[in-house]
């Protein structure tokens, strides 16, 4: 139980989730019901262990109000939406007379901050993932004589083990690989 909570906090912190909404997650994925007080001392605990995760949440939450952007861990701004209007095209009508995006609602503000905190996880894991992919095309490709024997294996319906496999990888979505 309580690897579950710590790790269902990591994750989180990682979402840049609050007490309240940490609590309602670890019931819902977990079954397990805890206070908005006990998810908060959850947090408080990471935090003191590592105060850095702290450092560095702030730090994604400034750079994006004062650029616009999320800085990836690749170093690749990643555009936010509801931002200055220079950085990413919004709608007309939220855009303000100064050419600001108008961001005065606090769901926008936690949205924004969530996803400053959240995007550069996000992308690094799918760069990852990509990698991972990359290796076992190859893997399989080399099993099977190549490149050109891999993809006609892959293409051709009628070879239903592709690789020495029941399954192919097919697609990469987020930190998944996805096959058939």
């Amino acid at each position: 139980k309580e690897y579950t909570l710590m790790k269902s906090t990591i994750l989180g912190v990682q979402y840049n989730m609050g007490p309240g909404k940490l609590s309602h997650k670890i019931h819902l994925d977990n079954g397990i019901e805890i206070s908005f007080q006990e998810a908060e001392k959850m947090q408080d605990k990471l935090f003191n262990k590592y105060p850095e995760m702290h450092a560095e949440r702030a730090r994604r939450i400034d750079y994006a109000w004062k650029t616009g952007t999320a800085w990836s861990d690749v170093g690749a701004p990643i555009p936010l939406y509801l931002m200055p209007a220079s950085y990413y095209p919004a709608p007309e009508e939220y855009v303000d007379y100064d050419g600001t995006v108008k961001v005065t609602l606090p769901w926008e503000i936690k949205e924004v901050n969530n996803r400053a905190v959240n995007y550069p996880t996000q992308q690094f894991a799918g760069y990852v993932t990509g990698c991972a992919l990359l290796s076992l095309q190859e893997t399989l490709a080399a099993r099977v004589g190549g490149w050109g024997e891999y993809l006609s294996r892959v293409y051709d319906s009628t070879k239903t083990d592709a690789c020495g496999l029941q399954t192919i990888p097919i697609a990469e979505v987020h930190d998944e690989i996805v096959t058939d």
